[in-house]
């Protein structure tokens, strides 16, 4: 069995508030996943056997005076190859004890601070190192040599995208470019999007022309649509450049002015680096998407009575038993056999599956065959019409299609009259954070279509291709009706509206006398005084730095004018994380009209899909 032992403040360094409430935060996190052991005492210590394949976590001390006892634990890990993770909580704290002086310590001073995030979220980094020791725990998590989707404009992007494109196949990753993989006489586009559709993350190449290509901006669209991590590379000089009509984030990750678009030459250690991001926003993304859906499907299992069964830990096998429709004769239940994976299933997982069933007690029959009725390999890819099926039977689908389709056996929507309105921008984190904001708007605008919903927002350049992308793959029927975007027309023309309004029902608003804060608020009030808003959620948006006056707190005020229900997600950086961290537990009571523990959740957690099924259930 993996253990995770967790060694208590009291043996390194003694006793803090903000580390009792990072280590019971991690704790609590991997109690739903994993065995954990923690350490109060040198006793404790010495008798504690940590193995190859079990993990052992500990915080680091400034002064590096620790006592024998722990030193002498530390150094049986190390002798039976237990993993060692150091947690620092302070600046003064980053260095590991000098028998581990390699490893690099988790640091959350840090990781608060690229996250835009204060020590009011410490129970948000704690979730985040919990699931990195996951990562480590259980190896179907793992991610294998990424499918890389090269978003380029050919015009004045080809040859340093063929420079990039090089390097990557040195490296050994997988990359695709529309030039170099589609033959002649091919639909170009649709195997464009059946590419999206199965790459890992896109890198994003953008060059001085790039703003002028549709394509490029439909790319983008159906990457956001997708939940694929987008690294922005910003290539060539400033100037002369024509604005984006889709802007993956506020910043680019990587900016290379003294690149020339035109060149066919590119730094390889600088592609290392940027292959390195992409792997860690997908792997991550991935994991916190995979978590956030088997967090739902538990909580369904335990409302409606189903066994979830967790069949081998490690592996990530689960048994799934449903029952089964029975109007004469009884009959056994239905029973999904399921493996979870932090990245898409390869051949070899394929492969492995037998086996790794028979491990955990399902040997097929030579004559009767598999005594379970479903196999189905589960990952956080985008959602599909349909379920893969290979010629031996075995499944493969998105986690949240499954868990989307079980939800639906056991609760079958019902549709809503009150919309649900999103308010928020990117916070001001660092880009490679700013996915959180993208992923938390994607679960709870996925959540409230598929449960019947409606959604209502203002109009947002990131935001708005994503959720018309969304509504018509899960609301193919009703689509336009499902969403509603408002608009000022101080920054949209007639012509524009009228493109919308093939889309989705728009709601335009005057230009206030060419006053641009005074034309917002006329938008914010009429989204928030529409008869069928129901409730507002508040994702991110922009801190008062810099003297901006942040939008998120005045679209608050409407709404608790109209008396509606507010929910604050405080994990996602900007003026959202600000107002929850400030908030007292009356004060969070009063916005979202919820129980303690799940206002405590809405301010700290990343299961943002969880949180979107929450929110629904607090307002059914």
């Amino acid at each position: 069995m993996n253990i995770v032992y967790v060694v208590s403040p009291l043996l390194t360094i003694r006793r803090s508030a903000d580390a009792d409430t990072f280590l019971d935060k991690c704790v609590s996190t991997l109690c739903e996943f994993c065995t954990v052991s923690p350490l109060q005492s040198a006793a404790a210590l010495r008798m504690a056997e940590p193995d190859a394949g079990d993990v052992i976590v500990f915080l680091n001390r400034a002064d590096q005076q620790y006592e024998a006892p722990f030193v002498d634990f530390l150094q049986k890990g190390l002798r039976n190859r237990a993993s060692v993770l150091p947690v620092a909580m302070t600046v003064a704290e980053r260095h590991p004890p000098a028998i581990i002086a390699d490893r690099q310590s988790f640091d959350v001073h840090e990781k608060l601070r690229q996250r835009a995030l204060d020590n009011g979220q410490l129970a948000t980094i704690a979730i985040v190192f919990a699931r990195q020791v996951m990562a480590i725990l259980k190896p179907t998590l793992i991610a294998e040599p990424m499918h890389l989707f090269l978003s380029h404009r050919r015009f004045d992007g080809e040859e340093i995208t063929a420079a990039f494109d090089r390097v990557l196949r040195a490296t050994a990753q997988k990359s695709f470019r529309d030039l170099f993989d589609v033959q002649v006489g091919e639909d170009a586009q649709n195997i464009i999007e059946e590419r999206l559709r199965t790459s890992d993350a896109v890198l994003f190449l953008d060059t001085p022309k790039t703003g002028e290509s549709e394509w490029i901006a439909k790319e983008l669209q159906l990457a956001l649509s997708l939940q694929l991590p987008i690294v922005w590379i910003r290539i060539g000089s400033l100037e002369d450049r024509k604005p984006l009509a889709v802007v993956p984030a506020v910043a680019p990750h990587f900016d290379f002015p003294e690149w020339a678009p035109s060149g066919d030459d590119v730094n390889a250690q600088e592609v290392e680096n940027i292959i390195q991001e992409a792997f860690r926003i997908h792997h991550r993304d991935y994991v916190d998407r995979l978590f956030d859906e088997l967090g739902r499907l538990r909580d369904i299992a335990h409302v409606h009575n189903l066994e979830l069964k967790n069949v081998d830990s490690r592996r990530m096998l689960f048994s799934l038993t449903l029952p089964r429709k029975s109007d004469r004769y009884r009959e056994r239940p239905l029973t999904h056999l399921l493996q979870l994976f932090g990245r898409s299933p390869s051949r070899q997982d394929y492969s492995a599956f037998p086996a790794c069933a028979k491990d955990g007690g399902y040997e097929t029959h030579p004559k009767h065959g598999e005594h379970y009725d479903s196999a189905i390999l589960l990952a956080a890819t985008p959602s599909r019409p349909t379920a893969g099926i290979d010629e031996g039977g075995l499944h493969t689908d998105s986690i949240s299609d499954y868990v989307a389709e079980i939800n639906r056996r056991t609760a079958p929507p019902k549709p809503q009259s009150k919309r649900i309105v999103i308010s928020g921008a990117f916070a001001d984190c660092e880009p490679e954070f700013q996915q959180n904001m993208t992923n938390a708007v994607h679960a709870i605008v996925e959540t409230s279509l598929r449960a019947g919903r409606a959604i209502s927002f203002g109009a947002h350049p990131t935001f708005q291709f994503m959720i018309f992308d969304l509504a018509k793959r899960l609301r193919p029927q009703d689509f336009k009706e499902a969403v509603r975007m408002y608009v000022s027309r101080y920054f949209v023309t007639d012509a524009t509206i009228t493109e919308f309004q093939n889309i989705v029902q728009v709601i335009p608003t005057e230009a206030v006398s060419g006053d641009r804060p005074r034309s917002l608020t006329l938008m914010r009030k009429a989204m928030l005084e529409d008869s069928e808003a129901g409730a507002l959620v508040v994702i991110g948006g922009k801190t008062a730095r810099g003297g901006h006056t942040p939008g998120v707190d005045e679209e608050i005020q409407f709404a608790r004018n109209a008396k509606l229900p507010v929910f604050v997600f405080g994990s996602v950086g900007g003026r959202s994380s600000e107002l929850s961290a400030a908030a007292t537990p009356t004060q969070r009571a009063g916005l979202s009209r919820m129980p303690a523990e799940c206002n405590d959740a809405l301010a700290s957690s990343l299961d943002y899909a969880r949180l979107s099924q929450t929110i629904l259930e607090a307002l059914a």
